[in-house]
């Protein structure tokens, strides 16, 4: 990203205004359905535009590139299979369309999951996509997996004396090296990353309203 970490800090500032509340007076319209109060809210109709405007920008500007993150991601994720002596994965369009769709409804429906809520596995949504992955070693038969990631976009957060967060946010490079750690410190993960009969992955990714980010890596 470009000088990311200096347009993130100016525009921090807007954030405080993000959680913005206003009281209105509520009536009821014909159809039984709540209105604002005209009067309170073409007084506060400017200011919470400008405001918008403001939290939409530093929104904007904290979240990473997701393509270039994903990227980075892969390439991290190569290094540690060449530090094992193992060939590299190629980048598959498919399975990072795969994953994304993971990330994204996890995303908008809040949850941290191989699993959808209505128990869909990496299984069906390879399926549903009319993906097939049969990889043989022998007499073996392998069908895809999948890694999947939660983290902040930042190392760290500092609250003042007025109660303002002040981020340490993470570079791409930084956070792509933090997140394949993660996997490599982890057994079930680390044996899906470093598996000597994948070929091809693909990465998806989303971001929540608390500055996380959430990853699905699919194998094949």
């Amino acid at each position: 990203m470009l000088d990311a970490a200096r347009v993130r800090l100016a525009r921090q500032r807007a954030l405080p205004f993000c959680g913005i509340t206003t009281r209105e007076t509520l009536t009821m319209d014909h159809r039984g359905g709540k209105v604002a109060d005209k009067r309170h809210a073409g007084r506060w109709l400017p200011m919470l535009v400008m405001l918008l405007g403001w939290c939409l920008t530093a929104m904007a500007d904290i979240a990473p590139d997701a393509a270039a993150l994903a990227a980075r991601i892969h390439q991290e994720v190569n290094l540690a299979r060449e530090r094992e002596g193992l060939p590299p994965l190629a980048w598959h369009g498919e399975l990072a369309a795969i994953a994304q769709k993971h990330s994204t409804d996890m995303v908008g429906r809040d949850y941290f999951s191989h699993a959808s809520p209505e128990g869909t596995s990496m299984r069906e949504r390879y399926e549903q996509a009319a993906y097939e992955c049969a990889v043989q070693v022998g007499e073996e038969i392998y069908v895809g997996a999948e890694n999947i990631a939660m983290h902040t976009l930042y190392r760290r957060v500092r609250i003042d004396s007025a109660g303002r967060r002040h981020y340490d946010w993470l570079d791409d490079a930084a956070l792509a090296r933090k997140v394949v750690s993660g996997w490599l410190q982890s057994a079930g993960h680390r044996q899906n990353m470093l598996a000597p009969h994948w070929q091809r992955e693909g990465i998806g990714l989303a971001f929540n309203a608390d500055y996380e980010v959430l990853i699905t890596q699919n194998f094949c």
